[in-house]
């Protein structure tokens, strides 16, 4: 968690957005326009969280992607259950 609000998002334009409702375990990161909640727990990211009406965050994933050469999948992706594809996830249920 502390990576992500340190200071080196700032050279996207991405920072974090004080909000009355966040704490250790979630905080929130805007570029301005857009909105991501990040969810951990003993200072490790355990998920992300964007509402709809927060627009399109698709760039602030991007970054985050690339500045610590990671990946993010959704719920609806097979990766995020564990599964390789999505005849693996659908044999499994």
């Amino acid at each position: 968690m502390a990576d992500l609000f340190d200071g080196r998002m700032e050279r996207f334009d991405i920072r974090e957005e004080q909000r009355k409702d966040s704490s250790p375990e979630s905080r929130c990161l805007t570029d301005g326009f857009n909105f991501v909640w990040v969810y951990g727990k003993e200072g490790i990211v355990h998920g992300f969280l964007r509402y709809a009406p927060n627009g399109n965050p698709a760039f602030i994933f991007e970054c985050i992607c690339k500045l610590f050469d990671t990946n993010i999948v959704s719920e609806y992706e097979p990766e995020y259950w564990g599964c390789e594809s999505q005849e693996e996830m659908d044999a499994d249920v």
